[in-house]
């Protein structure tokens, strides 16, 4: 069974079979090996929710800022910033939810 943690170490997966029976009492084994191919990979995607559009006068415009991982790699030091128009960095006002899904 393969896991998240054998796709983030990229190592190479061993399986061994062995086989033993009372007429032939030696143990025989075999290998197979299977690569681990790491894919990294992520979206960023901004979009306005709240305030005007097209701006006619002074206010807050809301930004909503969602990256996905869409790769098969734990991504680690994830570092979003939001750099505004005036070159000041946003702010985050609400919780940010991280969430993995794991299929084996």
């Amino acid at each position: 069974m393969r896991n998240q943690a054998d796709i983030d170490a990229g190592n190479t997966l061993v399986n061994i079979a062995t086989v033993k029976t009372t007429e032939t009492p030696i143990v025989k084994t075999d290998t197979a090996a299977t690569p681990v191919s790491q894919a990294p990979s992520l979206t960023i995607t901004k979009t306005q929710v709240g305030g005007q559009n097209p701006v006619t006068t002074p206010g807050t415009i809301n930004y909503e800022v969602v990256v996905v991982n869409t790769g098969n790699q734990s991504l680690t030091n994830v570092a979003v910033s939001d750099t505004l128009p005036n070159g000041t960095i946003g702010t985050l006002v609400k919780t940010t939810k991280v969430s993995r899904t794991t299929t084996s």
